[in-house]
Order: C-alpha cells, then sequence, then structure tokens
C-alpha cells in the first residue's frame, strides 16, 4: 500500500504536465480560431513548443538554480492570463453554440480592441436566431464516430505516431543531451535551437507554396 505522502507525490507529479497539455490544446485551439487563415502560420511558426523550450532553458541557465527558475517561469506563465480578462470567447465557438448575441458583442470587442471604429448595423429585417441557426451548421462529430471513417481514422493514426516518434525522440536526446557536447546547456540549446529552426523553415516553405499556388 502507498503511503499518503507517496499519493500526493504521484499526483503532484501528475499535475503539471496535465495542466500543460490542457493549456497548450485549449490555448492553441483559442488563438488559432481567433487569427485569420491568412496569419495562422505566424501562430504555428513562433509560437510552438521549440521556442518556448529555448526561452525555457534560457531562463533557467540566467536562474541558476531549480527554485528560482520555477519562480521566474511560472511568472512568466501568468502573466498571459491576463488576457482571458480582456480578449472575448471565441467567435466560432459561440457561433457553434447559437449564441449569436455574444457573438455579435464578441466582435465589437475584438474591433475596439483592434482599433477599428463600430460599423452601423443594417437597417433591414433582422434574422431570428431559429433561422440563423438553420443556415449553414458545421457537421460535428464525436471522437469515436470520426475513428469509424476511413479517411479521419488513417488522419488520426499518422497524427498520433508522428507526435509519439517526436516526443520520444525529444526525451530520448534529453537523457543524452550532456553527453553529445559534454555540456547540458549546450546539448539543450542545441536540440531546441535545431528543432526551433526546422519548425520556422518547414512553415515558412508550407506559406510559400499556399503562396504560389
Amino acid at each position: 500500500m502507498y503511503s499518503t505522502q507517496q499519493l500526493y507525490n504521484v499526483m503532484l507529479n501528475y499535475a503539471p504536465p496535465a495542466a500543460c497539455f490542457g493549456t497548450m490544446a485549449v490555448g492553441w485551439a483559442f488563438c488559432a480560431e481567433m487569427i485569420s487563415p491568412q496569419h495562422r502560420f505566424k501562430l504555428r511558426t513562433f509560437t510552438s513548443w521549440t521556442n518556448g523550450r529555448l526561452l525555457m532553458t534560457a531562463v533557467a541557465q540566467a536562474a541558476g538554480t531549480w527554485r528560482l527558475a520555477s519562480y521566474c517561469l511560472a511568472a512568466a506563465a501568468i502573466l498571459p492570463l491576463i488576457t482571458i480578462f480582456i480578449l472575448p470567447e471565441s467567435l466560432a465557438w459561440l457561433k457553434m453554440k447559437g449564441k449569436y448575441e455574444k457573438e455579435g458583442a464578441a466582435r465589437k470587442r475584438l474591433g475596439w480592441l483592434n482599433g477599428f471604429e463600430p460599423r452601423e448595423e443594417n437597417s433591414g429585417p433582422k434574422e431570428s436566431a431559429p433561422q440563423q441557426q438553420q443556415q449553414a451548421q458545421p457537421q460535428r462529430k464525436s471522437f469515436l464516430t470520426a475513428l469509424k471513417d476511413k479517411q479521419l481514422r488513417l488522419n488520426v493514426l499518422v497524427l498520433a505516431v508522428m507526435w509519439f516518434c517526436a516526443g520520444l525522440s525529444t526525451y530520448s536526446i534529453d537523457l543524452n543531451g550532456e553527453d553529445m557536447t559534454k555540456n547540458m546547456w549546450v546539448g539543450q540549446y542545441l536540440n531546441s535551437g535545431l528543432a526551433s529552426i526546422l519548425r520556422i523553415v518547414s512553415d515558412l516553405v508550407k506559406w510559400c507554396l499556399q503562396l504560389i499556388s
């Protein structure tokens, strides 16, 4: 039987990764919905986990101790929380839920944040909420329903294998980072720096191909 202290340690060890995964998934999805498709390549390129890891390594080296580094990184993570009280809810999410009045208010708030002057609403007849709801609604599928589709199942499996291999490779390099260069910091900088450069180059190539096509 595990003691109470051991159970607390296990829970505390799993809590930070779970919080990070949730923040990355929800935060990235929120930012992607708030940004137009033409500018999403910037989100994928510069706000990636590779650049974040590079900054975390620099903060940890500058702090000198793990305790001070933890405080500094926690303070840096708290600052973006201010945006929760400034930015409205996702427009796509509100529209999918049928909350059209809140969507209009969120759209006005975004325009105000961007410095746009409020546009006058058309004086024509307005559509009721049921009529708006009947208009092109996105098709919603559950995860299990998506797995029944051959193409969607293949896409999910490809992404799962890709991210598993990427995570396993990064973890393996972390374990041997000090042995590669005989210096832990240099190994960490090389690992995250190379991944960051490859990510930026890859996304820029995709963006250029989209412009050409």
